[in-house]
């Protein structure tokens, strides 16, 4: 009997656990890597793409929720590190990888 007990209530605890939306395998939402100051395009393909350029101008963070990575202004509002190249103009931005471009006809979201 005393089995029967706990293997209910683990077989309930289960499905307790199961109805919550926190999962320890649930990593952080795209929105909430997205610092306030970056402005956020839409791109064509329904990819979002975050790009915070630095006060000075200088260089530009781009952001995605698996990884972020620097470039450093090499003219204007085109920024680079050798391997990706992104061009970030008020309403418009694509960004390529290697000979890849992987975001492409992006306009800046307005909230």
């Amino acid at each position: 009997m005393k089995l029967e007990t706990s293997a209910m209530l683990l077989v309930i605890a289960t499905a307790v656990a199961g109805c919550g939306t926190w999962s320890p395998w649930s990593g952080p939402t795209e929105q909430s890597r997205i610092p306030r100051d970056a402005a956020v395009y839409q791109c064509e393909g329904g990819k979002t793409l975050a790009v915070r350029v630095e006060e000075s101008g200088k260089s530009a963070m781009v952001i995605f929720p698996e990884r972020e990575f620097r470039l450093d202004q090499t003219e204007g509002t085109r920024y680079s590190n050798g391997r990706a190249t992104l061009l970030a103009a008020d309403n418009e931005a694509w960004l390529e990888e290697g000979d890849n471009r992987t975001f492409n006809d992006c306009k800046r979201k307005t909230n």
